[in-house]
C-alpha cells in the first residue's frame, strides 16, 4: 500500500528499516529481528489493521505523566473511519476500518490510571459519533464520576446532556 517516495528509498538504501502501520501485536517481531541483526528494509502493516478491543492498555507510570503533562493522560477509544470526507486525513493514517475499545476496556484504562493518581483524561476517537458503544462508554464514565467520585472526565459526544454529565461542556 505504500507508494514510492525518493526519501524513503534513500533511507532504505543506507540501511534504515521502515515500519508502516500500527504496532500492536507487531513490534515484538521487529525487536526480535533487530536483536538478531536481521531487520527487514520495510515492515508494512498498512493493510492489516489491528483490533483494539482487549489489547493491552496504554499505560505510563503516574509519576512520569505528572512530571511531563501535569497529571493529564490520554488514550484512544477508537481509530479509523469508513467515510471518505474530502477534508479529512484520518483514513490515510488510521484506515477505513472503524476499530474501537470496548466499554470495559475504557473503564479499565480509567481505573488503572486513577489508581496511579491521574485524574484528567483526554480521550481521542476518530469517529466517536459512529461508535456503536458510545452510550455504554459514557454511561460508565458518568458512573465513575457521579457514583464513584472520579473527577475530571472530558468527553465530547454529540449528546449535550450526556456530555455535561460526563464532565464535558456544552458550547454556548
Amino acid at each position: 500500500m505504500l507508494g514510492t517516495d525518493p526519501d524513503l528509498e534513500r533511507a532504505k538504501a543506507i540501511g534504515v528499516s521502515l515500519f508502516a502501520g500500527e504496532a500492536e501485536g507487531r513490534l515484538q517481531q521487529v525487536l526480535q529481528d533487530a536483536a538478531a541483526g536481521q531487520l527487514e528494509p520495510l515492515y508494512d502493516f498498512t493493510d492489516d489493521l489491528p483490533a483494539l478491543e482487549g489489547t493491552p492498555i496504554p499505560l505510563l507510570p503516574g509519576k512520569t505523566v505528572q512530571r511531563a503533562v501535569g497529571g493529564s493522560t490520554s488514550f484512544d477509544a477508537g481509530r479509523g473511519c469508513p467515510y471518505q470526507c474530502s477534508f479529512c486525513t484520518i483514513i490515510n493514517v488510521q484506515g477505513r476500518k472503524s476499530r474501537r475499545r470496548s466499554p470495559a476496556d475504557i473503564e479499565k484504562i480509567v481505573r488503572v490510571n486513577y489508581a496511579q493518581g491521574l485524574r484528567s483524561f483526554f480521550i481521542t476517537d476518530d469517529n466517536f459519533a459512529r461508535n456503536k458503544d458510545w452510550e455504554p462508554i459514557l454511561d460508565r464514565l458518568i458512573h465513575l464520576r457521579e457514583v464513584e467520585s472520579r473527577p475530571d472526565r472530558r468527553v465530547s459526544p454529540s449528546r449535550p446532556m450526556t456530555r455535561v454529565r460526563a464532565g464535558g461542556s456544552v458550547p454556548g
